[in-house]
């Protein structure tokens, strides 16, 4: 019973997750409001997984397209390394709508 317990209670972000998911927040969006695209591989692997939540509350705020891109390619082995790629298409840039 008591580790089932243990595993319920939810872990608090820190002080400076906080101030690391609010860095990644604000730096893809204005990557993406700048007309770049924006790609989780970019990221290094332990910010990864902020870069993922601030674009998940990011696409709620902005149209974020969200694509593939190609990385790499071996016609030998046929094997391919994507990426997702996120992206603010460019008729809502020019109209204004992402603000």
């Amino acid at each position: 019973m008591e580790k089932k317990n243990a595993r319920l209670t939810e872990a608090k972000p820190s002080a400076s997750d906080s101030a690391i998911f609010t860095s990644a927040c604000d730096a893809i969006k204005a990557d993406l409001e700048a007309g770049k695209a924006v790609q989780l591989i970019d990221f290094d692997a332990e910010r990864r997984p902020f870069a993922v939540a601030a674009i998940a509350k990011l696409r709620d705020e902005l149209p974020i397209r969200c694509g593939w891109h190609t990385i790499r390619e071996s016609h030998l082995s046929e094997t391919r390394l994507r990426a997702k790629r996120y992206s603010i298409d460019g008729t809502h840039l020019n109209k204004g709508g992402a603000q």
